[in-house]
């Protein structure tokens, strides 16, 4: 479809049957017309595949998980489901691009905020004693602690959900030193299953790698730091890489 421009006077090509003047101007073009419900059946405008997240529902997943035999005895499958529904806890994860920086994450949390968290949430176990306490979250506070299958100490959870690690005032003040040191490269936010899959492939200096499924890039970093962790110990150059590449460009 050609238009003569209104600016330049010259022909413009349009894909759609309206202007490029009225699509910059912010005006819609045609409607997209909504398809007939066919008998039986009701239109549904959410792409396929579509997660209901607010309610940790997927019924492809359960409907595959469900058909696919000997994936997961059948009496396991209702507590299986409702395992994926729990919200995961908050994980960080510190940088090994540096060992003084390390040595330094390790001593800010075990010698600085792990104290202050346990002493505020005896205060508010205390509180609750006496009646309710000043946020009503007291339970969802648990005193991060190193996952014990991580190496050095450098994988650290919180047992709260992410969404109450903002909504806590308790650790409001914790959750900007883990934004500002996440913003310098000091840590990491990774699931804690994420961590897993760099440790079991014992990267050296000369691995080379491909992620196949790398965003948001978190494992993608914990890889080479491990290379760069292996080349240090070895004291050998990095003759190694890795390659990451995912299926979304962004």
């Amino acid at each position: 479809f050609f238009r003569r421009s209104r600016t330049s006077g010259l022909p413009t090509f349009c894909p759609f049957p309206y202007t490029t003047e009225s699509a910059l101007m912010g005006k819609r073009g045609p409607k997209r017309p909504r398809p007939r419900d066919q008998p039986g059946e009701s239109w549904d405008p959410r792409p396929p595949g579509w997660v209901n997240q607010s309610e940790y529902t997927n019924p492809a997943l359960e409907r595959f998980y469900s058909e696919a035999a000997g994936v997961i005895p059948e009496s396991d499958l209702q507590a299986f489901f409702a395992s994926l529904k729990v919200p995961l806890p908050a994980t960080v994860r510190i940088s090994e691009h540096d060992p003084e920086v390390s040595r330094q994450m390790r001593e800010a949390l075990q010698g600085t905020w792990i104290p202050r968290l346990e002493a505020a949430l005896k205060s508010l176990q205390e509180s609750a004693k006496e009646g309710p306490g000043p946020t009503g979250h007291e339970d969802a506070l648990i005193v991060p602690f190193p996952l014990p299958w991580y190496p050095g100490q450098l994988a650290w959870q919180i047992t709260a959900t992410k969404r109450s690690l903002k909504k806590l005032p308790l650790l409001e003040e914790f959750n900007r030193f883990v934004g500002l040191e996440t913003a310098l490269g000091n840590l990491t936010k990774q699931e804690a299953v994420s961590m897993i899959p760099a440790i079991l492939l014992d990267i050296q200096a000369d691995s080379l790698v491909l992620d196949v499924c790398a965003a948001p890039g978190s494992k993608t970093s914990q890889l080479l730091e491990l290379q760069s962790v292996a080349a240090r110990r070895a004291v050998v150059p990095i003759t190694g890489c890795v390659v990451a590449n995912d299926v979304d460009f962004k």
